[in-house]
């Protein structure tokens, strides 16, 4: 069975970038204080879309932001991105390096493929596509997470997340399953439950298969304060 690989881009999701921050720390509690721990610094053009989002570590000593990552985005004039470069601070030589590639496809407007490239001895090589489809309310029903064997020049699969959708749009389940080589097919992995109150989102189950059953393994539970924003998560 295939490793899962996970791509985390926080200043990639729709919800993030429609607030537009231009500026988000990131602290932890210790020693009775808030300490800086990273940084995000986003740069916009003129017409609201996303040029840059440079990611900074915290160091002390010396007591100083140091670069990490830096991304930037070609947009479409609707505002969705075609594709960005994130590239990695290099600190011996002081240069940005070439890290990660990602190319997007649309499908009435909503992302259909996500290409993922590695830089590679002066290349970029495929790594990992996300390919979506959806229902014709236009809501998100399955995403396929494949990555490219070199040996075999093709897409190999690694997860198939469905997802079972309420009228209103919010997602009721999903299931994700993992590619099983030696079996030739797909098996169940987790499974996350939604629950809502006031169409707010109230609790996340989430549960592991367990072969003939699935097993609780986590809850989320989700309050908000009298103006419907979130007030916590635990």
């Amino acid at each position: 069975m295939k490793k899962l690989f996970t791509l985390v881009l926080i200043c990639l999701s729709a919800p993030f970038l429609a607030q537009k921050p231009i500026t988000i720390i990131n602290q932890d509690w210790d020693n009775n204080q808030w300490n800086d721990e990273s940084r995000i610094t986003n740069n916009y053009g003129s017409n609201d879309h996303i040029l840059s989002s440079l990611e900074e570590e915290w160091t002390n000593p010396p007591g100083v932001w140091q670069n990490n990552t830096l991304t930037t985005f070609q947009t479409l004039p609707s505002g969705n991105i075609e594709e960005y470069i994130s590239q990695s601070w290099i600190v011996p030589a002081s240069v940005w390096a070439n890290a990660v590639r990602a190319s997007y496809t649309y499908a009435n407007d909503k992302p259909k493929t996500i290409n993922y490239y590695n830089w590679v001895t002066d290349t970029w090589v495929n790594y990992m596509k996300m390919t979506n489809d959806y229902d014709g309310a236009g809501f998100l029903v399955s995403e396929l997470q494949q990555s490219w064997e070199s040996t075999e020049s093709a897409w190999e699969n690694i997860s198939l997340t469905n997802y079972t959708n309420l009228p209103n749009g919010n997602i009721e389940q999903s299931i994700m399953q993992i590619w099983d080589d030696d079996e030739n097919q797909w098996v169940n992995s987790m499974r996350n439950i939604h629950d809502y109150s006031a169409n707010r989102l109230s609790t996340i189950v989430t549960q592991m298969w367990m072969g003939t059953d699935w097993i609780n393994l986590n809850r989320e539970t989700y309050t908000y304060d009298s103006n419907g924003r979130e007030w916590t998560q635990k």
